[in-house]
């Protein structure tokens, strides 16, 4: 129908303009506000009276049109002694499919970290 292919371009012009205005905004809003406001976070908590974990920004959060994306550490630590983990986290793959609202990832990192804190 004539209809539904007018409606179908008038939609798809008005998502791309919406977006192409929307987008910067949130993105400059998300660097310039938020991401300030994370750093005023407590990122570490003490587990117990031996071990605290570390969940501080990696770094600037990620903004795209489909997502806001924050990578946070998780690493776990001793609390009589702070020592530099001697391995690098690795990098997180997600699905590319981002019809869900939330995606939680988490590595072996986390869990070598707390084996490396028992030594």
């Amino acid at each position: 129908r004539s209809s539904d292919l007018f409606h179908s371009k008038i939609d798809s012009a008005f998502r791309k303009a919406m977006e192409a205005k929307i987008c910067p905004v949130v993105s400059d809003s998300i660097s310039k506000k938020l991401q300030p406001l994370l750093q005023t976070l407590p990122v570490t908590v003490k587990l117990d009276h031996i071990a605290g974990i570390d969940y501080s920004l990696v770094g600037p959060p990620g903004v795209t049109a489909q997502s806001v994306d924050v990578e946070l550490k998780g690493e776990f630590f001793d609390l009589s002694h702070r020592a530099k983990v001697p391995f690098p986290p690795p990098a997180l793959a997600f699905p590319v499919d981002n019809n869900l609202m939330v995606y939680f990832g988490v590595s072996e990192y986390l869990f070598n970290t707390a084996r490396s804190d028992e030594h």
